[in-house]
């Protein structure tokens, strides 16, 4: 994984540049950064694929939605219900995390998000072809999003997570956690 991982950042270095390092990577991965990149792939798919307003809504929506695994986590780990906290805590560790290097970032977790993998991805594609058909869209925005995550840790540590729920559920429990 480690290979496909530099390649990843060597390339996405190579597009972004500089401009990532400086400006973007502390973020890309924020709520208001995945609406935005979220409503212009809605917008996109509405004007050249001819992707219903529902479908492009529900697109969105998911795009943004699939990070309650992290509010959920602070709940679980805090045991406070404080979204505002929650934000704040999750951008301490951000901050933490950015003042490390890519060496030491590899050592450490912010947290385990279990929407964020492969295997729900599979399940709501499921749900689309057995139950209802716009389920295919709300899949469709998880893997929006996760690419968007993918991009950020590949630019940001070289450490890829988030590809299976139950791989980094057992990995995860190896490394240190960020924060308190």
């Amino acid at each position: 994984m480690k290979n496909y991982a530099a390649f990843g950042r060597a390339f996405l270095m190579d597009v972004f540049g500089k401009y990532y390092k400086e400006k973007l990577c502390f973020v890309l991965m924020l709520p208001q950064n995945h609406f935005l990149f979220g409503l212009i792939a809605s917008i996109v798919l509405y004007f050249e694929f001819n992707v219903s307003l529902i479908g492009c809504f529900i697109f969105l929506v998911a795009s943004v939605v699939i990070d309650v695994d992290h509010y959920l986590y602070y709940v679980y780990r805090k045991r406070d219900w404080s979204l505002r906290k929650a934000v704040s805590w999750f951008m301490g560790k951000r901050r933490i995390s950015m003042k490390m290097s890519r060496e030491e970032k590899c050592g450490f977790y912010s947290g385990f998000y279990f929407l964020h993998g492969i295997e729900v991805l599979i399940l709501v594609g499921l749900l689309g072809y057995f139950v209802w058909n716009l389920f295919y869209f709300v899949a469709a925005g998880f893997l929006f999003h996760l690419i968007l995550d993918w991009i950020d840790q590949m630019l940001t540590s070289g450490k890829m997570s988030k590809y299976f729920v139950v791989w980094d559920y057992f990995n995860l429990r190896k490394l240190k956690f960020i924060g308190k």
